[in-house]
């Protein structure tokens, strides 16, 4: 009877730990944790069912509460029974919907000023807008600007020439008046004429596809290095880094940015963007040339 009486304790503290474990490790979590510091830029302003979020720095998801703070690279994902309304600090406000993994992250240094929803997978409902340039959602490398416009999704520079632009109008049904259609025409002229009076024009140079290919490719033991950071962490872990970067006429590498990711690894994701940053390529005289590269991590 008195070894029972001993037991009795520790039975009800273990069964405390067991319902209230996941309390118990968030705030053994909170205490041990260093200080952060990041900016807030969105808050949980309500949600339903169960809706969690990990910090950038942590491999752990914790269940939010009402005002919970969202800072860069935090990552929200909501079950398929959850929703959860987010306000940001322009006085955005969107309502993420079931089944959802998003990711919110500061301004870039070329972003403008907006700050980036990069929906992995999922939906939402804008719930009340703000001034246009603040919110910029990513969604199947698709970018939308919650206040209604469309950012320009980077390309491959077009080497176009003028005169086949000018051929390009020619083949336009043009419907217009008569004094209308004949100034067009005699623009058309002058331009033809002033093209075949002017010297010859080199080439505009720039790097094929294969090239750049080839050159990202050679960096792939430094992105094995990488990864090999990733699964010492989560060793079945399988996915895709997209980046977007841009080459200069010196065949340096800039503004290496984040398109979309299926790793929830940001320090992956920013070790991957620092071995592109380092890359070099060869000189050419044309435009700086903008890339959409995938990265695959398998």
């Amino acid at each position: 009877m008195k070894k029972n009486l001993l037991i009795l304790p520790f039975l009800v503290l273990g069964l405390l730990i067991i319902v209230y474990h996941e309390a118990i490790v968030e705030k053994i979590d909170e205490l041990i944790s260093p200080t952060d510091t990041r900016t807030t830029i969105a808050k949980v302003e309500t949600f339903s069912g169960k809706v969690r979020f990990k910090k950038a720095q942590s491999l752990r998801y914790k269940n939010v509460q009402k005002q919970t703070e969202l800072k860069d690279q935090d990552t929200l994902t909501t079950d398929e029974n959850s929703t959860a309304k987010i306000s940001f600090v322009s006085g955005f406000e969107i309502e993420v919907q079931p089944n959802s993994l998003v990711v919110i992250e500061t301004p870039k240094k070329d972003a403008s000023g907006a700050i980036q929803i990069t929906f992995l997978k999922g939906e939402f409902t804008v719930l009340k807008t703000a001034a246009a340039g603040k919110i910029i959602v990513n969604k199947n490398n698709t970018f939308q600007d919650l206040a209604g416009r469309t950012p320009q999704k980077p390309v491959q520079i077009d080497l176009t020439t003028p005169v086949e632009l000018i051929e390009n109008i020619k083949e336009q049904e043009v419907v217009q008046a008569p004094l209308q259609k004949q100034k067009l025409e005699e623009k058309k002229k002058i331009v033809v004429e002033e093209e075949k009076k002017a010297p010859p024009k080199k080439p505009r140079e720039t790097l094929s596809d294969e090239y750049i290919a080839q050159i990202v490719n050679s960096q792939k033991p430094f992105f094995n290095r990488c990864y090999a950071q990733h699964l010492r962490l989560k060793p079945d872990s399988r996915g895709q880094i997209h980046l977007a970067f841009t080459i200069d006429v010196e065949g340096k590498v800039s503004s290496v940015s984040l398109v979309n990711s299926t790793m929830s690894d940001p320090a992956l994701e920013k070790c991957t963007m620092s071995v592109l940053e380092r890359c070099r390529f060869r000189k050419f005289d044309g435009d700086p040339i903008v890339v959409n590269y995938p990265i695959n991590f398998e």
